[in-house]
């Protein structure tokens, strides 16, 4: 008798349930708070913090927020006014990273973790991805910014890719993606504005900060963009392997030593070619500022994309506070023709994994 209480009392200890799953969070813009729950009360996040699944984060008055969190998942947030029952949710699902969203706007970068997205219209999953959502009391709409998403109720499911968009009302299935409309794809950039570090990178100020040489075919172009009122364009007439197609920038002061920078930009190519066969192009980042591009490890190969936009995106840890970059046509022997175009640079600072 006294070994089946004994038992008992251990099955009871191991029936209670577990602890509430809490996730670090890293404020890196805006004013972050939480509403916790029980306690009837907000609190303001400082720089960092921890917040359990039954947690709302948001602002206080709906202002724009951005904060890290495990796994190089970063989220941006605009509209989201914390408050019992509304707020964005976070909680640990297995390897997935599940977030709760009723009204408000969020950018989600996800680097390394599964994503969901659950709002009252469909849930949102990926992995690596970029993509914003808006939900209201009506619909859910998701742009899909980088890589893929699934977009998914109890009455269907559809996939959106990187520039397409879809949205879903109640009581319908979410819609075919189509192309996402240029104001989708400016108000995502124009929450990004204020960190890049790279000046005029999406060119509406024409080649300010990027002026090239004489001999360059480096021009301003307004009719076919990625996002805003105008991109570059580099028109290859015959031109050798390893021939400069941006003028190379040196961005003086602008890094920390030590710490991780997202560099990202569009390129669409239009009958690339290198002696008759596809072309590549090559991006080489110079940690050092010098623009010599001796780290081989910071070259990196961009393939021909023939009337798409592409996104290519690099992480780096800087080594000193400059930076030089530019863009070159491939190794593979010339000579190179057809045109190059080049849109919405970014360069970021990547927030430290919470502890």
């Amino acid at each position: 008798m006294r070994l089946c209480g004994i038992l008992l009392c251990l099955l009871a200890q191991e029936s209670k349930p577990a602890p509430q799953d809490v996730i670090a969070v890293q404020v890196v813009g805006g004013s972050l708070s939480a509403w916790r729950a029980g306690g009837d009360k907000i609190e303001p996040i400082d720089k960092t913090g921890k917040v359990a699944p039954a947690d709302r984060l948001g602002t206080l008055n709906g202002d724009p927020a951005r904060f890290a969190t495990e796994g190089g998942l970063v989220v941006q947030l605009r509209g989201i006014k914390v408050s019992s029952g509304k707020g964005l949710a976070l909680e640990r699902r297995g390897g997935t990273l599940a977030l709760k969203l009723y009204k408000g706007i969020l950018v989600v970068e996800s680097y390394e973790s599964d994503i969901e997205l659950e709002t009252p219209f469909g849930k949102i999953a990926g992995k690596e991805v970029c993509f914003l959502a808006s939900v209201d009391e009506k619909s859910t709409k998701v742009v899909a910014l980088e890589g893929k998403v699934t977009f998914t109720n109890d009455l269907g499911s559809v996939s959106v890719g990187e520039g397409m968009s879809s949205d879903a009302e109640s009581g319908r299935s979410p819609a075919a993606p189509r192309a996402s409309s240029s104001a989708d794809l400016d108000a995502a950039r124009a929450l990004e504005e204020p960190r890049n570090l790279i000046s005029n990178p999406g060119f509406e100020n024409k080649l300010t900060d990027w002026k090239p040489p004489e001999w360059m075919h480096f021009a301003e172009e307004t009719r076919v963009l990625h996002s805003g009122r105008a991109c570059a364009r580099f028109t290859c007439d015959g031109v050798r392997d390893n021939q400069p197609v941006t003028p190379p920038r040196t961005l003086k002061g602008v890094l920390k030593p030590g710490t991780k920078y997202l560099f990202r930009f569009y390129v669409r190519t239009e009958n690339f070619q290198a002696a008759g066969k596809s072309g590549d192009l090559k991006c080489v980042l110079d940690r050092s500022g010098t623009g010599k591009g001796q780290e081989t490890q910071m070259h990196h190969l961009i393939p021909a994309s023939e009337g798409a936009w592409t996104v290519h995106r690099f992480m780096f840890e800087a080594s000193s506070p400059d930076l030089w970059f530019a863009l070159f046509c491939g190794d593979p022997k010339g000579p190179y023709t057809g045109a190059v175009y080049l849109d919405d640079f970014f360069l970021g600072e990547f927030p430290a994994r919470p502890k």
